[in-house]
Order: structure tokens, then C-alpha cells, then sequence
């Protein structure tokens, strides 16, 4: 996070993989779901051994087709690869503007617009379905 924001934004804290893996297991013999859906806008986030590591644990425990919110910058072949063994179905990346200097400039978005290019490379070489939400001028 410092590398991309700098020390304008708080760092952020992950819960322990053990720790939302039980919860799936919990709500997954409660409710018996069919589809999972991460709401977190930060789901790819961050460090990729520890996503790579949910993901082969929710694999093993849950393995239940779901759909993620990622974010352009963490969203590599490796990752992608990840996502797709792990049965991820769909990816949601947020753009808000095609304008760079708006998003730079009113949203303190900073990705350019050639990290969402790269980013749709890697879930298209992977066959992941995803929509790139735009919502504003």
C-alpha cells in the first residue's frame, strides 16, 4: 500500500486465512450456498502469497463457485490462475472514470488506464468473466 498511496492511507489488516475459512465452514452448513460472493474491494490486494494461500485453502475446504470485487493493480496471470483453479467465476474491478487525470484528480485514484488493460489481459487469458464498473463522468 505505502508503495502505491504512500503514507496518506492507513494501512490495512487481513483476518487470519484459519480464521475465514471456519467462517465459510460455519455458514456453509447453516445455509448450504451454492455460490459464494466476496464483497471486499480489496480482495486481491496485497500480498500475493497470502491470497494464493486463502484461495488453495478455500479450495480444499469450501469449493464452492464464487465471485470476487478486484482491484486492477493485483490482478496478474498469477493471480488470475489462482482465482480461476480456486472456482472463481467472476471479477468485478471498479473504474469509476475513463479519465485518468479525474480519477487522479476528484476520486485520488491513481491506476492508469493501461493497469485495467493489463488486468483484463489476465482474466480474459484465464477465461474469467468480469465487468469493469464505470459510474462516473
Amino acid at each position: 500500500m505505502y508503495k502505491i498511496y504512500g503514507n496518506k492511507q492507513k494501512v490495512f489488516r487481513r483476518r487470519s486465512i484459519e480464521n475465514v475459512i471456519e467462517e465459510l465452514e460455519q455458514a456453509k452448513l447453516k445455509y448450504s450456498p451454492k455460490r459464494i460472493a466476496f464483497i471486499d474491494g480489496i480482495f486481491t490486494l496485497g500480498n500475493t502469497q497470502y491470497i494464493k494461500d486463502f484461495l488453495k485453502e478455500y479450495k480444499n475446504k469450501i469449493d464452492l463457485e464464487y465471485c470476487i470485487i478486484g482491484h486492477c493493480k493485483f490482478l496478474n496471470d498469477e493471480i488470475c490462475r489462482a482465482l480461476k483453479e480456486s472456482g472463481c467465476t467472476f471479477v468485478e474491478i471498479g473504474l469509476q472514470s475513463a479519465s485518468y487525470q479525474y480519477r487522479k484528480n476528484y476520486l485520488n485514484r491513481y491506476e492508469k488506464n493501461s493497469d485495467y488493460i493489463k488486468a483484463a489481459g489476465s482474466l480474459h487469458k484465464y477465461k474469467l468473466s468480469f465487468s469493469i464498473d464505470h459510474s462516473y463522468p
